[in-house]
C-alpha cells in the first residue's frame, strides 16, 4: 500500500485523489509521504532531493 501510495504521489496525484482512488484515509497518505520524505533524507544525495522534492 506504501509504495501505491508514493508512486501515485510521485505521478502528481493530491493527497485527496490519492485517498480516493486507494480508499485509505488522508493521515495513512500524509504519513507515507512524509516517511518517504525522511527516508530520502538521509538515504539520497542531496541534489536529488533537490530536484524531487523543490520541482
Amino acid at each position: 500500500m506504501e509504495i501505491d501510495i508514493f508512486e501515485m504521489w510521485l505521478d502528481g496525484y493530491s493527497y485527496a485523489e490519492i485517498q480516493e482512488e486507494l480508499n485509505v484515509n488522508f493521515k495513512k497518505v500524509d504519513n507515507t509521504i512524509q516517511k518517504a520524505k525522511r527516508i530520502g533524507r538521509t538515504k539520497i544525495d542531496r541534489f536529488i532531493i533537490e530536484q524531487v522534492f523543490n520541482n
